[in-house]
């Protein structure tokens, strides 16, 4: 039987699935609906506006499409056959004429607030305000999963189009639209690794990300700044740009980098920009309602000595060559900088440089006078023609230096428009010193900062350092004692980075645990003054205070408890959560190698907690650990109240356990890294494989030749020794069914290889038959750092249902 009310079903685009991951991720509810506003003056026939909208809907598959996300293996847009639109007429005209701008604003920013469920078709709505007889306010509101601002543009035309003929009681005249399905078959059809190839050619060299703003704090207020071009400046500029035979977009994009540049002390600057993502090769691409739209990587390299006319028109190609790979999503692209652990820029660049036209439609004529411009980044740059100006809009957050920023972008665009013929870069606008520190403090200022009384603890030197260490991998200007690392934005893997770097600069590790309980600056300088700390694995408190019974939790292969800094901070705070940490992490010392030994070791420090019930929870390699644990505390007549177990790792045969072990120091680590090509080179293509080989083997050269390489990667040393060890007590690992409650946490977007999900091979200890919760997410990192909220729900829900039933092996009350 079909299902009801179905007209097409298939999957999201890349960008689509980071669109949604935005969407439901907290505090990011409202930045992807678009909100366009129009006054509306002559005799507007509402009623035939309301029948336009309803067969514009009909004739485009995106309009009529939810995107169904939940109980799902994977996220699918759904096409609904009918759907009514939301179309609500508010009549003003009873207030005082002097009262309705104001009621009708508040009404806009009302639906403005009001969030989409992104699962319920459709996902647009309209607002009608009539201000008077001949005058109205039409206020249109669309999520970006289901179109994009070229869309938006085919729409109003279609729209104008179908009111006209409705209004003169004509049949439209339309041809057939192609569905957005046609794009998502396409995407299908390319080649994934010849995209790869070159983002990571794009990208190569890069070091570091483009940063102007400080991290974005949840909940500040976000600002729109504007500043303009002179009719005469902005004429200049288009002269320049018709000089050196470009489109008035490149000067501008470049005057935006320069000044990036000039601001951070960079010579290679990364923008953000958004593309239409529309392939030419794909029939009626441009007729297509649906969402294209991507945001990419631009990088600028300010050479002062480069010729201005050269430089611009090598601007002008690259967006030709990068057209055919604008597809990928940016996390994607992202994957293949030289350092992956974050964010490539911060400022995203959106250039709408074409003339404007008022839609004009049988008897009315349509303004625009307002539309949302915001996405999930600290600052969004909007340039666009405004008349005959170039005005640049800047969306902010509070207290960024959004005034000076335009002004140098401004400076620069007359700059550029003024160049004298054969100009050099640098004669023309401020390019930095190489190796010109930007956004850091002075030694000067480090110094004092670092002698306050309030960090007299610290050893001299080692405060400047480690703040600065801390700004630079945040991106942030400034930093306080009290502030959270995670707060901030930074991630688990900046956080390994964070303490790499200490490592190396200190000559001594810094515990992981300092910032994953720890959390703040404070913490982590305490850590990196405090005398050496040669312990070995511990129980590190991740949160204390709890009242219920606490959870203990066992990280990956690799024993990073960063990954649960995120869950933190939405686990109910009526339970404390500990972090059990594998020898081997943070200092030197043989990690255990059998998982009988590593459980007993595990349970030995539990011994604070003294004999109280627990909750066990364990993520991939960490499944093994609490599986075993819970079995011997059982046998010990100390079981656990429950056992949760997310993503556990595969333990087919072949599958773990076969890389170099127990390989000590540079051999073990450069064989770990040899081993690790060696997988990538099988699962190449072979017209991929001699250059893989030739990039791969120029790296393990580099590594084998280093002098500084046990200093400079002596975490990752350590961590590749816990990760072989690990997963070499995998291999005499066996499944055991237990009494205790327990429960498995499958992420939905996990790829699966074969027929079959090896991680079901878990469900034989489960007592309960539906023991199975699916989160959102590919992976256990990606649901415990970007789907922590549902993560964290559903975690307390089966805790309190625990908390309720007495232990296993207990007399029932």
């Amino acid at each position: 039987m079909a299902p009801k009310n179905v007209d097409d079903i298939y999957p999201l685009t890349p960008m689509q699935r980071l669109m949604l991951l935005h969407e439901v991720s907290a505090g990011q509810r409202g930045v992807l609906a678009n909100q366009i506003c129009y006054e509306v003056r002559g005799a507007l026939a509402v009623d035939s506006l309301e029948n336009a909208v309803q067969r514009l809907v009909v004739r485009h598959p995106a309009l009529r499409t939810g995107v169904l996300w939940e109980r799902v293996e994977r996220p699918l847009q759904v096409v609904r056959r009918d759907v009514r639109v939301p179309f609500v007429v508010e009549d003003l005209t009873h207030l005082p004429e002097a009262d309705r701008d104001a009621e009708a604003e508040a009404l806009r920013a009302r639906d403005e607030r009001t969030p989409f469920e992104v699962a319920r078709a459709p996902l647009l709505r309209f607002l009608v305000l009539r201000l008077g007889p001949d005058h109205h306010r039409l206020i249109w509101t669309v999520h970006h999963l289901v179109a994009d601002r070229w869309s938006f543009d085919l729409l109003m035309q279609e729209l104008g189009t179908l009111y006209d003929t409705l209004a003169s009681d004509r049949p439209p005249d339309l041809a057939p639209a192609p569905p957005f399905r046609n794009y998502v078959a396409w995407l299908q059809e390319r080649d994934a690794a010849a995209s790869r190839r070159y983002w990571r050619t794009a990208l190569e060299g890069l070091e570091g990300a483009t940063l102007l703003a400080p991290a974005p704090r949840d909940g500040a207020d976000r600002h729109t700044t504007r500043r303009s071009l002179t009719e005469a400046e902005t004429a200049d500029l288009e002269s320049a740009a018709g000089s050196w035979r470009v489109s008035l977009t490149v000067p501008v994009l470049a005057a935006v980098a320069a000044e990036a540049g000039r601001r951070t002390g960079r010579r290679d600057v990364t923008l953000g920009l958004t593309v239409a993502g529309r392939p030419a090769e794909l029939e009626g691409v441009e007729e297509i309602i649906g969402s294209f739209v991507n945001n990419v990587p631009a990088r600028f390299q300010l050479d002062p000595d480069r010729a201005l006319s050269e430089w611009m028109q090598e601007l002008q190609r690259t967006p030709i060559e990068r057209m055919p790979h604008e597809h990928v999503s940016l996390d994607q692209i992202q994957g293949q900088a030289p350092d992956a652990t974050g964010a490539l820029f911060d400022l995203l660049v959106v250039t709408n440089l074409t003339r404007a036209e008022h839609p004009e439609w049988q008897g009315v004529r349509m303004t625009p006078v307002r539309a949302t411009l915001d996405a999930g980044f600290p600052l969004v740059l909007q340039a666009a023609r405004v008349g005959d100006r170039l005005e640049l809009t800047l969306v902010h957050d509070a207290g960024f230096d959004a005034e000076g920023l335009l002004r140098g972008v401004v400076e620069a665009c007359v700059a550029l428009a003024q160049a004298a013929p054969g100009a050099r870069l640098a004669a023309v606008v401020d390019v930095a010193e190489p190796d010109r520190p930007g956004g850091i403090l002075s030694s000067d200022a480090e110094d004092a900062w670092g002698s306050d009384p309030a960090n007299a603890r610290i050893p001299p030197g080692v405060a400047g350092l480690v703040r600065r260490t801390w700004c630079q991998i945040l991106g942030v200007d400034s930093a306080e004692v009290d502030d959270d690392f995670f707060a901030l934005g930074g991630t688990s893997l900046q956080g390994a980075r964070l303490l790499a770097r200490l490592e190396e600069t200190l000559g001594r590790p810094v515990p992981m645990a300092a910032l994953a309980a720890g959390r703040t600056l404070g913490a982590v300088l305490e850590a990196a003054g405090a005398p050496d700390d040669d312990s070995g694995g511990s129980l590190v408190v991740l949160r204390d205070g709890g009242v219920h019974a606490p959870i203990v939790a066992v990280p990956g292969a690799r024993g990073n408890l960063l990954l649960f800094t995120r869950l933190v901070d939405h686990l109910s705070p009526r339970r404390s959560l500990y972090g059990l940490q594998s020898r081997g992490v943070d200092v030197e010392e043989t990690p255990l190698t059998d998982m009988g030994e590593i459980a007993d070791d595990f349970i030995t420090q539990l011994e604070p907690l003294g004999d109280g019930p627990i909750h066990l929870f364990g993520i991939c390699w960490g499944a093994a650990a609490a599986l075993e644990m819970a079995i011997r505390l059982e046998a010990r007549g100390r079981p656990p109240l429950s056992l949760s177990l997310l993503d556990p790792a595969a333990l087919e045969e072949g599958l773990v356990g076969d890389g170099p072990a127990n390989v000590p120091g540079k051999l073990g680590f450069v064989l770990n890294r040899a081993h690790l090509y060696w997988r990538d080179f099988m699962d190449a293509e072979w017209k991929d494989r001699r250059e893989f080989v030739a990039q791969k083997g120029q790296a393990l050269a580099r590594m084998v030749r280093s002098r500084s390489l046990d200093s400079a990667t002596r975490q990752e040393l350590r961590s590749t020794a816990v990760l072989e060890a690990n997963l070499a007590a995998l291999n005499g690992f066996r499944l055991a069914a237990t009494e205790i409650p327990t429960r498995l946490f499958l992420s939905r977007d996990f790829e699966i290889e074969g027929d079959s999900d090896p991680r079901l091979e878990w469900s034989t200890v489960l007592q309960q038959p539906r023991g199975v919760v699916h989160v959102s997410g590919w992976d256990a990192a990606s649901v415990t750092q970007h789907h922590s909220p549902e993560l964290a729900a559903a975690l307390d829900t089966w805790f309190d249902e625990a908390d309720g039933a007495p232990a296993a092996g207990a007399p029932a009350s």
